[in-house]
């Protein structure tokens, strides 16, 4: 065989410093980031978070309290803000008005009322073509959409309400689970007709968030693909030191990849084959034998107090466990 050309390689020196460079040709193209979402619904009221009973008495005192006079200055903003939600009405009105029905799923409303009329205008369009597929999807987009509607959605319900209870006849005595899996299959978010390209947590995911936020122990119980990754990965970029376990090497590089995306510094990765603990690392992904093998390695002393320890890694995460 020729030899010519070829040269001895110490793979131990240059394999890791290749780790960086697989990890980031791995990682998704778009890493989702839950700090850009997460901060915002908190404040619209995403979870309430646990209250003391003193805070709760704290409450109780203030709402006894009679409520501020107004100011002129706050009287005159509010009344602006008034005149600003009138004239996005109007303009809503006046789009839906001269809409036609192949510019009406491309339309921007500005605001929410006008949003329901135009998915309620698009569902009359599809009732009348006996589209009744399409129809479902409009009306569980509405649905979804309406969990605390204002005066002026429930104006909106009420004007097409003939229309609504067309979809929900046609859905009557319907098994949902069988109809979801064989009539509407390509159609689970975001693959659904009005999807609007925005991620949006469910209630469980801001509960737990919210938990994280209070730095309390979580256990989570969902399936496969039900977005418990989202978790850890909030966990990855609000600081401290994470050791991640997850039950496979193949996961272990993947979420490495994604946690590399989204944070600053490089991540550590442990598994059978590959041991890789770049200086100054804050995030661990390894699978269990593989961390135990190398706790002294990461930092951990099985002699270290526990609260110690806990202070060393300030979010252990266990990825899957089986029982």
């Amino acid at each position: 065989m020729a030899t010519e050309g070829m040269h001895d390689v110490n793979w131990h020196k240059i394999f890791p410093k290749r780790i960086p460079v697989i990890l980031r040709d791995l990682a998704p193209q778009n890493a989702f980031n839950p700090t850009n979402l997460w901060p915002e619904e908190a404040a619209a009221g995403g979870a309430a978070p646990a209250t003391s009973p003193d805070a709760e008495k704290g409450k109780k005192e203030k709402k006894d309290k009679k409520a501020p006079v107004l100011k002129k200055a706050d009287l005159i903003r509010l009344q602006l803000a008034k005149d600003l939600e009138e004239k996005k009405a109007k303009q809503d009105e006046e789009k839906l008005s001269n809409a036609k029905f192949v510019n009406l799923m491309d339309m921007k409303m500005a605001t929410a009322a006008g949003r329901m009329k135009q998915l309620y205008e698009i569902k009359k369009e599809f009732l009348a073509k006996k589209n009744y597929i399409d129809a479902v999807d409009t009306l569980w987009e509405i649905q979804h959409t309406t969990n605390a509607p204002t005066e002026d959605e429930v104006v909106v319900h009420k004007k097409y309400k003939k229309y609504a209870k067309k979809a929900i006849d046609y859905l009557k005595d319907t098994p949902l689970i069988p109809f979801q899996l064989t009539e509407m299959s390509d159609r689970l978010p975001p693959l659904n007709l009005h999807h609007m390209n925005k991620f949006i947590l469910d209630k469980w995911q801001k509960e737990v968030l919210t938990h994280i936020d209070q730095k309390h122990s979580v256990v989570v119980c969902a399936p496969t693909s039900s977005g418990k990754t989202v978790l850890s990965s909030y966990v990855s970029v609000i600081g401290g030191k994470v050791l991640f376990l997850a039950p496979t090497e193949p996961l272990v590089w993947q979420v490495a990849a994604l946690f590399q995306a989204m944070v600053k510094g490089t991540v550590a990765l442990v598994t059978k084959g590959t041991v890789f603990l770049p200086e100054g690392f804050r995030i661990c992904v390894g699978t269990p034998a593989a961390v135990e093998s190398a706790l002294l390695d990461i930092g951990y002393d099985q002699s270290m107090h526990y609260q110690r320890a806990c202070r060393l890694w300030g979010w252990p995460h266990v990825d899957d466990i089986y029982v």
